[in-house]
């Protein structure tokens, strides 16, 4: 895999620029570009202090709609304020503020307007804003909100919004009205996939030891138990490849469709974080990057063979791939940001 990577990191981290060189970060966001990649209208590691610190695995990259040709980056800070941040120049766009803790933060189109929203789960709620910050709707969670996903049909249209919190999963209309809600003991995280590749995607939980599977209306479809409890897991990409899931012991293991598990033989680390990407789609099977407990990184094929050690990246807590093909960009094998939160 060539070394084409870009980085954004906050506070007291180092980041890698694009001839490789480990420069050490102040208090403040930074902003690197690597060669193949758009490097957000920089030509060189560029630097905003008026930033506050992010919360962990909270950052996004998406594309609000706006003028400019650049992306734009959107995190959560420690005040329960969603950030919109312009990566031309590094300037504050908005901030949304909402009840509680933030949880995670999307942004879809959600109403076939060519406009994305702002999903904001937090512990309190679940709640849809404008690009603007304008309030569209939220509701209530009934306990501690854990995590919220999209269910799509085959043209990628929205059709229903699913959250997760501590005891109860809920399904939601584009527009807030509830379609169904079911409790379900510890939930820790949710992933929507089209692993049975039906016209709608199905909803997966992962419990403290287990993998369960719903369909888009709520059913139960199966459950997978193992002897450790899981560390981390997602999706592969593409999604009819099943789930992954690593366990505390160093294990990973995929899940078809029906939810009987495979040993991957290839791979053993201790993992925090699993994250697909999307490779070339004519050369190139899909993959996943493994984040360990110490920051380190690895990038890995669905197989489980290793397409690149980048544990030379030290104190890496999250990953966010980003379609760069949607962009005119130059073509590269792998579309991330790194971002150290």
């Amino acid at each position: 895999m060539e070394r084409k990577l870009s980085m954004i990191a906050y506070i007291s981290v180092s980041i890698l620029v694009a001839d490789g060189l480990f420069v050490p970060a102040a208090d403040g966001l930074f902003v690197s570009a690597a060669d193949g990649l758009p490097n957000f209208g920089f030509n060189q590691i560029r630097k905003s202090e008026d930033f506050p610190s992010p919360m962990k695995d909270s950052g996004i990259i998406a594309d609000l709609g706006r003028p400019s040709e650049y992306p734009e980056l959107i995190y959560a800070s420690e005040s329960n304020r969603a950030l919109i941040v312009d990566t031309e120049d590094l300037t504050l766009i908005n901030a949304v503020e909402t009840e509680g803790k933030i949880v995670r933060i999307l942004a879809e189109n959600l109403n076939n307007d060519h406009v994305s929203e702002l999903i904001i789960l937090s512990s309190l709620k679940i709640a849809v804003y404008s690009c603007d910050g304008e309030l569209i709707w939220d509701r209530k969670l009934d306990s501690t909100g854990v995590d919220v996903g999209l269910i799509k049909d085959m043209n990628g249209d929205i059709l229903k919004m699913v959250t997760a919190s501590k005891d109860h999963f809920c399904i939601f209309s584009s527009n807030g009205d509830l379609k169904d809600s079911r409790q379900i003991d510890d939930i820790q995280a949710l992933i929507i996939a089209n692993i049975n590749q039906t016209s709608e995607q199905e909803i997966i939980l992962i419990h403290g030891n287990s993998v369960s599977a719903y369909f888009h209306n709520g059913a139960f479809i199966w459950k997978c138990d193992f002897a450790e409890p899981i560390s981390a897991a997602c999706a592969f990409s593409p999604p009819e490849k099943g789930i992954l899931v690593s366990l505390e012991d160093g294990t990973f293991h995929s899940l078809n469709e029906k939810g009987i598990p495979s040993s991957i033989e290839n791979v053993r680390s201790r993992t925090t974080a699993l994250i697909p990407f999307r490779l070339d789609m004519v050369s190139y099977p899909a993959g996943f990057f493994a984040i360990s407990p110490y920051g380190e990184l690895r990038a890995y094929r669905y197989t489980g063979e290793t397409i690149e050690d980048l544990t030379n990246l030290k104190r890496i807590k999250t990953v966010i791939p980003y379609d760069l093909d949607k962009r005119d960009t130059k073509s590269c094998k792998v579309d991330s940001y790194f971002i150290n939160m």
